[in-house]
């Protein structure tokens, strides 16, 4: 290959992480009036060092991404194990919302913040009771879970942009939700696209009179009515064009976008 290639002159620096080598940084010319010199090879020397550092600390942060994700799905499982009726709810609603960001063209950091969020909405029903008790206020019953799931998200590090979409996901446009009563503009983005998500999958698993869920025309032509007034209008409109290009119901990780 020397020959057939033409090489002259070859300069090579190992790319060591975590005291492995991982890697040879190589470079050769063909030119005899190019021949690489000791300061080329000090020179490849400091690059391949700087790259065995940024190697390094990608998989750094592979192993806190692997965690995160462990982290969350230990979460949603805890929620949905106590009533298989939600079982994959979660999930669900995480795909339907990657989908509408994803069709919005929001920024990737944006998609991944929304991903988690839509994951973990339900988590507060951890330490609720899964049905209303006996005497008790229905509509400060249905805003327990929520309130919970804010407390909980709060207890742990760099969730901060993760709050926002569990807070706010049973908030409506014209200000008819729940428990903060926020409307219009004053909800996040990310809370928007979740509320559309989850008043999807409710109705179209749980809706109906039999429970049995509705068909998803019939619940996408009843939520496009209400667009205008319950729901963000930009986000309907997302959720139907995802139905119509195949991406609602495509698995998806917000890691892989």
């Amino acid at each position: 290959s020397i020959v057939m290639k033409n090489i002259k002159s070859v300069i090579c620096a190992p790319l060591v992480s975590r005291e492995k080598i991982t890697g040879i940084l190589y470079m050769h010319s063909s030119k005899v009036a190019a021949e690489f010199s000791s300061e080329d090879l000090e020179l490849a020397t400091a690059i391949a060092i700087q790259a065995g550092m940024a190697l390094t600390s990608f998989q750094a942060g592979e192993t806190l991404r692997k965690t995160l994700i462990s982290l969350v799905k230990t979460l949603v499982t805890a929620t949905e194990i106590r009533d298989p009726r939600i079982q994959g709810h979660a999930e669900r609603v995480a795909n339907f919302s990657t989908a509408i960001a994803t069709q919005l063209k929001l920024p990737k950091a944006e998609i991944h913040k929304i991903h988690l969020a839509a994951l973990l909405h339900d988590v507060g029903k951890m330490g609720t009771s899964l049905s209303a008790p006996e005497g008790a206020d229905l509509a400060k019953w249905k805003e327990e879970h929520v309130l919970a799931g804010e407390k909980v998200l709060a207890t742990i590090d760099g969730f901060e942009d993760v709050i926002p979409g569990v807070k706010y996901h049973h908030e409506y446009m014209d200000g008819s939700g729940f428990p903060h009563k926020v409307k219009g503009d004053a909800i996040p983005m990310s809370a928007r696209i979740i509320c559309v998500a989850n008043d999807f999958d409710n109705a179209t698993t749980r809706g109906g009179l039999n429970g049995q869920g509705l068909p998803v025309k019939e619940v996408l032509i009843d939520m496009g009515r209400r667009g205008t007034t319950v729901y963000d209008d930009a986000v309907i409109q997302s959720l139907l064009v995802c139905h119509r290009n195949g991406t609602l119901f495509a698995p998806t990780s917000p890691f892989e976008l």
